[in-house]
């Protein structure tokens, strides 16, 4: 580091210190339990967190569980590798999704890739430097599994990933929940799992939780197919299942959709300063190159002012530090890639304070999602 105090750990205080709160997460899920018992051992091994770190065109990845000893591996792989696996994966099954009935995206779709191989022999690819067989032994039992990534390895889509002999993919045996940054899990006091589990659900009973862990939004906005117009100069097109999957997600919730002309940019920035839970179904954008002013998620236009909302703009304002934003759209967690992570839509709302943020890391289909 360049001036400045000591503001991290070393590495037997910080692994240490994240073992506990693992052990400690455990220990609160199974309402105080002696640690000892056969109940909290069983509840224990559902848990793991993986990271990793790339230096020397080499990937050294940990994996962390409570109670055991630290898992480790190092594989080859430089950061071209990387990339081009990633996008080979993505242009993959982008080829095989365009192919059928379902179109009109939120976003902007990539060219399509005649010539990417088969998805088996690229999941293997993956699957060798990701998650190799040391790794894949350490966590077979795993139920949530929490990664820290490096470079794009957090817009990589682990759960299509099938590391397992039986060819089921992640996501048909694990919860897996990728960090936003690294760096930030290096800062003390800070604790790896301080954000509990929320339930939401729908009932007379709405804003008065029947029990200690259920969460209900107190003030929901969701918004879904603001009008586009020409004013920002992008030609995109009506999203008539946005605008059913916010109804829906309101009417569950308790609330009334913002849609069509309503769906301004400044009537929507009004409502979420104090909101809990935000949902936006609509069109966005990623850029690579420039992600802070040019990627975008769209809202309505409104006084000859664009409706573009870029990452600069969202991670400026401050939202409420219990937020949940869910955006339903393009490509919302695609963005540049630094060496701590990648730079993007999802990260903006982060940095403005949000609690959670559920994000896209590809072309969305309208109907698809709303589904």
């Amino acid at each position: 580091k360049r001036g400045g105090g000591d503001t991290t750990r070393n590495w037997d205080d910080w692994y240490g210190s994240v073992t506990y709160d693992l052990m400690q997460l455990c220990v609160d899920k199974v309402g105080g339990r002696d640690k000892n018992t056969e109940e909290f051992s069983s509840f224990a091994s559902q848990y793991a967190l993986l990271f990793y770190f790339h230096a020397n065109d080499t990937l050294f990845g940990y994996v962390l569980r409570p109670g055991k000893p630290l898992c480790t591996f190092t594989t080859k792989t430089t950061v071209k590798n990387l990339f081009a696996l990633e996008k080979e994966l993505k242009s993959r099954v982008s080829n095989s999704y365009r192919s059928s009935d379902i179109a009109n995206n939120r976003g902007i779709a990539p060219d399509e890739d005649s010539g990417a191989r088969e998805l088996n022999a690229i999941n293997f690819d993956l699957c060798s430097i990701l998650i190799p067989l040391e790794i894949r032994d350490s966590i077979v039992e795993t139920k949530y599994l929490q990664i820290l990534p490096v470079l794009n390895i957090g817009s990589i889509p682990f759960y299509l990933l099938s590391p397992f002999e039986e060819k089921s993919f992640l996501v048909d045996r694990m919860c897996v929940v990728m960090g936003s940054d690294p760096s930030m899990y290096l800062k003390k006091n800070h604790s790896l799992f301080d954000l509990g589990e929320y339930t939401v659900q729908k009932g007379e009973n709405l804003k008065q939780p029947e029990k200690f862990g259920k969460w209900f939004p107190t003030n929901p906005v969701v918004v879904g197919n603001p009008l586009f117009d020409n004013l920002c100069g992008a030609s995109l097109l009506s999203l008539p299942f946005a605008e059913k999957e916010a109804d829906w997600v309101a009417n569950s919730l308790g609330t009334v959709a913002i849609k069509n002309g309503v769906a301004r940019k400044d009537t929507v920035l009004a409502r979420i300063k104090k909101s809990d839970f935000i949902y936006l179904a609509t069109h966005a954008y990623a850029s690579a190159s420039n992600t802070m002013d040019e990627s975008f998620i769209m809202l309505g236009s409104y006084n000859d002012t664009c409706g573009k909302w870029t990452p600069r703009q969202i991670q400026d304002h401050s939202l409420n530090p219990e937020s949940i934003v869910i955006l339903s759209a393009c490509e919302s967690g695609m963005g540049k890639v630094l060496d701590a992570g990648v730079i993007s839509l999802g990260r903006g709302f982060l940095k403005a304070g949000a609690c959670n943020v559920v994000y896209s890391y590809w072309p969305v289909s309208d109907q698809s999602a709303f589904e």
